[in-house]
C-alpha cells in the first residue's frame, strides 16, 4: 500500500531554504493523493460489505482483508483521485559531507497524502 501511494505523489516544488551549519530547513510543497477524502469516501462504500464478509462463512478474514486493500489500490490510483498538497519545512542535517533528511510526521503525512489523519479518522469512526 505504501509502495502504491508513494508512486503517486505527482509534484514537489522546493522553496527557501535556511542553512546554519550542518543543519538546514527547506520550505517544499507536496502533491499526492488525498487519503482523508479517499478514505471517508472508502468507508462509506466499504463498511455494510465489511460486515456483510466478516459474517460470510465462504470469506475468509484473509480474503476479506485482500479485498479491502485492492479497494484502497484501486481508489489510488484512479485518475480522478482526490489530491492534496501540503507545505512543509523539511529539516536536513549535514553528516560525512551529505544532506540527510530527518523524518518527521509533517514530511510522512505529506508524502502519503495525510495517511496519519486518514488513520486516525477510521479508528474515530470505528470507537
Amino acid at each position: 500500500m505504501a509502495r502504491t501511494i508513494l508512486s503517486k505523489v505527482t509534484t514537489y516544488e522546493i522553496g527557501d531554504k535556511k542553512v546554519e551549519g550542518d543543519k538546514a530547513e527547506v520550505s517544499v510543497k507536496i502533491t499526492a493523493p488525498d487519503l482523508l477524502r479517499i478514505t471517508s469516501k472508502a468507508i462509506g462504500e466499504l463498511l455494510s460489505m465489511a460486515f456483510a464478509m466478516a459474517f460470510s462463512e465462504g470469506q475468509s478474514q484473509e480474503e476479506t482483508d485482500a479485498f479491502l486493500l485492492q479497494y484502497f489500490e484501486n481508489a489510488i490510483n484512479d485518475p480522478n483521485a482526490p489530491m492534496t498538497t501540503s507545505e512543509i519545512k523539511v529539516i536536513l542535517e549535514k553528516k560525512e559531507g551529505s544532506w540527510i533528511v530527518k523524518p518527521d510526521d509533517a514530511l510522512a503525512n505529506a508524502l502519503t497524502g495525510n495517511m496519519g489523519k486518514a488513520f486516525a479518522e477510521i479508528e474515530n469512526k470505528m470507537e
